[in-house]
């Protein structure tokens, strides 16, 4: 009985070793196979995540309605509509805005405007724009307003919030007053500011 103590006691170890052996195998399949699983799950969203990082367009739109009543009734309607696609050299910007304004029935405010901008970027900061415009306003005197600008640009301020670009350049204005027979036609300077406040990551 004593010479057989030692026999199983040594047998008994080694069954020990190997069912250790075969719970940290197993431990360590579950391991593999839970960061497999996780990192399945979170591909989408990080190709999803560059994919937006990455993407050089740029789109945001406004639609407002305002309708007042007392002593004279007020209906204002508003939209605007703006993009832009930007990649290395190049930026494409275009906007698009209406208002249309009735007091008692009667239009006190007609006014349409579309824009294009395109910018060649020959340093980080700097670049050439030419711009177009053209504006119907029935309330400004002019029965429509066609502009082309041609200039040099500048990124004065690049932060992570505030943005500040300045631009200086040469145009041309075609135009109509209203009740004229004939446009008329005009060079002009250009000389702006454009500058951009992220309030939140939401705005």
């Amino acid at each position: 009985m004593k010479t057989a103590f030692p026999f199983h006691s040594r047998r008994w170890m080694c069954i020990s070793k190997s069912q250790n052996n075969n719970r940290n195998k197993k431990a360590m399949n579950n391991n593999v196979f839970l960061f497999a699983t996780a990192l399945a799950l979170a591909a989408p969203a990080v190709m999803a995540a560059e994919e937006e990082k990455k993407s050089p367009w740029e789109t945001s739109a406004e639609l407002g309605y305002v309708n007042t009543s007392g002593n004279t009734n007020t209906e204002s309607l508003i939209f605007k509509f703006d993009t832009a696609y930007e990649i290395e050299k190049w930026k494409h910007q275009a906007h698009l805005e209406a208002l249309n304004t009735k007091t008692d029935d009667v239009s006190t405010a007609d006014r349409k405007l579309a824009t294009a901008q395109s910018d060649y970027k020959f340093t980080p900061r700097d670049y050439f724009f030419g711009l177009v415009s053209y504006e119907d306003d029935r309330f400004s005197g002019f029965e429509y307003q066609a502009k082309l600008n041609l200039g040099y640009g500048r990124k004065v301020l690049v932060l992570e919030k505030h943005k500040l670009d300045a631009e200086i350049g040469p145009g041309y204005r075609n135009f109509k007053v209203d009740n004229a027979s004939s446009s008329e036609d005009e060079y002009l300077a250009r000389l702006a500011a454009k500058y951009k406040w992220l309030i939140s990551d939401y705005s």
